[in-house]
């Protein structure tokens, strides 16, 4: 396996084409400066840095389309099982919904930490802006009630009731201060700036300022500033809740923050962070750090005369969620425990049913792959040629069912298998019964002076139940015979095998000069009785030819009578008696017909006549007449296949079913 994996990484850089090449060295380059930045080594500012940089975001490139490009190996190779098709699917239909809820959940969750931070910080930031514009309303409130002419408004700043004034309220503001004034046709207007506190920044310098405008009793109209400046000490003040806070400014001609050179007094503009805050820490794992921000009106004054411009301040603030959620509890009193509970309950159960679901749905995947491997298990085994392999059925579903169709497609194949080695073994001892029929025909038909024969069989199965004979007897007569045995196929050809031993025995015995038609065949009738079963039986047709006498002596034991043809005339060669081997005491009728020069004998089968066409009518014995007219003067060979073929043409494109036997004699 170790050195398979070699040849795999080269075989397949060899594949790769030159963005591949190109993707996979970048993807090399940037893990090997994230191992270098792990290790402590940082790039310096400049050219080097902005690489890194570019690098990363390649990176991340070259990732996607290398799993685009190898999508299609993927999909081969780990998806080729259906175990992990399956594990894929549940992951994507159970899992990945569940990891996005649970995602969803912690965002909302931080979200609303971060919502309760804010509110937290704008509550205590709005409490103080009410104490500094409540500040103001009370110093205007106590100029006015002091009576006599004021000659100035540094000598209302000094005032004794001020001074005491501003002493009360700095146990609670510390470095607050109060001014009075000259309220201008602008500050007097509805729409002025004048009015609740609010955040304004001043030459550079961050306040809390709240203002009220009114008539002294000299008519003046005067503006009482109550002005809180932004500080450290400030911020270390609000939410104890919270963590450390920062407000900061944004730049007017940069947009960055600037950070203030003396945060603690709230002399110079920019960045206020608390000093004293920490954050605590968490008191288990499921405390996290809370880090968000929110934002504050504010009114920028540019400069002296000039209208104050709306802006924004930014506060950021990191606080824990156990200090949050303390604030929750405390303001949830005694119902606190039945929601936490109600919570807990709901998200027990959850987890609980999701993890059943979870162990379910691995058991019914692991329950279809088991199946699934073992129908593959047994593809194998047939594919080797063991069909007698079975599947062990453990349920009775449709996976149950299918293993079942299989072990019976199994079972089927290996009985087919079973016929098929039978029936060849059949085929072969047929192939060789073939062999051994056709030696029992004649391998050479007699030839003697003034006679001529022809003969042809063809078998409708693989073994014929017809048989035929020419034997000659001395240098002038020949003996001729056809017979047509009941049935087919292996017992006809048996019974034919018997009928040919028996003929032939019979005709030796009975001496070339005392042969008989009539007698032979009630002899043929008394052997096929005596050895065969009630139900066999066979046609016979015998005659002998005697070229000195010019005489044609025959039997016909049921067979269909052949044609006699003499000149134009035909005759119809019918005297005998009934077939033979199927009734006992049978006695046969011999005749005889007299040769004249050009006769022709044409014996035949019901296998030549009873073919039917597509009507379902029968070739019959006037077509084949016909037929034999028609072509009497070709050669006998070619008159057989020529009769044949009629037969043939007659039922197609159906096949004969039963034995074609045709047997000519001419004779000059």
């Amino acid at each position: 396996m170790a050195m398979m994996r070699p040849r795999l990484l080269r075989a397949l850089w060899r594949r790769a084409s030159l963005l591949d090449r190109i993707a996979t060295a970048l993807i090399v380059l940037y893990a090997v400066a994230f191992v270098a930045e792990a290790l402590g080594w940082r790039p310096g500012p400049g050219g080097l840095s902005l690489a890194i940089g570019f690098l990363s975001f390649l990176f991340y490139i070259s990732i996607i389309f290398l799993l685009f490009r190898s999508r299609g190996w993927i999909a081969d190779r780990l998806l080729w099982k259906l175990r992990n098709r399956l594990i894929l699917a549940y992951i994507f239909i159970a899992v990945v919904p569940v990891v996005l809820l649970l995602a969803m959940g912690v965002i909302l969750s931080y979200m609303a930490n971060i919502e309760i931070a804010a509110h937290l910080l704008h509550d205590d930031v709005h409490t103080r802006m009410q104490e500094v514009h409540a500040a103001s309303r009370e110093a205007l409130a106590l100029a006015q009630a002091t009576g006599g002419p004021h000659p100035t408004l540094k000598t209302l700043d000094r005032s004794p009731v001020i001074r005491t004034l501003l002493q009360s309220e700095q146990h609670r503001l510390p470095d607050l201060s109060i001014e009075f004034l000259a309220a201008t046709a602008e500050t007097r207007k509805p729409s002025s700036p004048t009015g609740p506190a609010q955040f304004v920044e001043r030459n550079g310098k961050l306040w809390i300022e709240g203002a009220s405008v009114g008539q002294l009793p000299d008519s003046r109209w005067v503006e009482a500033r109550a002005r809180l400046p932004v500080t450290s000490r400030l911020l270390d003040a609000l939410s104890p809740e919270l963590g450390p806070l920062s407000l900061g400014v944004t730049s007017v001609s940069t947009g960055n923050f600037q950070r203030n050179q003396k945060g603690a007094t709230g002399e110079a503009r920019g960045l206020v962070s608390t000093r004293n805050r920490v954050l605590p820490p968490p008191k288990n794992w499921l405390d996290f750090r809370i880090g968000g921000g929110t934002t504050f009106n504010l009114l920028l004054y540019p400069g002296h005369g000039a209208k104050p411009e709306s802006k924004m301040l930014l506060a950021a603030f990191q606080a824990r969620a156990s200090s949050l959620s303390k604030r929750i509890e405390g303001s949830l009193g005694e119902f606190q425990w039945v929601f936490v509970g109600l919570l807990f309950v709901v998200g027990g159960l959850f987890i609980v049913l999701w993890l059943l679901a979870f162990i379910a749905g691995l058991v019914m995947t692991r329950t279809i792959t088991r199946t699934v491997a073992k129908l593959d298990e047994a593809t194998h085994h047939v594919k080797a040629g063991d069909f007698s392999h079975r599947i062990s059925i453990e349920r009775r579903d449709q996976l149950g069912a299918l293993a079942e169709s299989f072990n019976s497609m199994t079972s089927s194949i290996e009985e087919l298998l079973e016929e098929q080695r039978q029936r060849q073994r059949l085929e072969n001892e047929l192939t060789i019964a073939r062999e051994v029929q056709t030696q029992l025909f004649p391998r050479s038909l007699p030839a003697i002076p003034g006679l001529e024969l022809g003969a042809e069989c063809r078998a409708a199965r693989v073994v014929s139940g017809d048989y035929y004979d020419c034997i000659q007897l001395d240098g002038q007569r020949v003996a001729i015979a056809l017979a047509d045995i009941s049935g087919k196929g292996i017992s006809a050809a048996l019974l034919m095998a018997s009928l040919n031993a028996a003929l032939r025995s019979m005709v030796v015995s009975d001496g070339m000069r005392g042969l008989e038609p009539a007698r032979l065949a009630e002899r043929l009738n008394r052997h096929l009785l005596l050895n065969t079963s009630d139900d066999r039986y066979a046609t016979f047709f015998f005659a002998i030819y005697d070229s000195a006498a010019r005489r044609l002596d025959y039997t016909n034991a049921g067979h269909l009578p052949p044609f006699f043809i003499n000149g134009d005339r035909v005759e119809k060669l019918d005297r005998g008696g009934p077939v033979i081997g199927l009734l006992e005491g049978c006695s046969y009728e011999q005749a005889s017909v007299m040769i004249e020069p050009g006769s022709m004998l044409v014996a035949y089968s019901d296998g030549m006549t009873e073919p039917e066409d597509a009507y379902g009518e029968e070739f019959g014995p006037e077509r084949l007449q016909a037929e034999i007219l028609r072509h009497r003067h070709l050669s006998l060979e070619r008159l057989c296949n020529e009769l044949i073929e009629a037969v043939k043409n007659w039922c197609a494109p159906a096949e004969p079913f039963d034995d074609q036997t045709v047997l000519i004699a001419r004779m000059q």
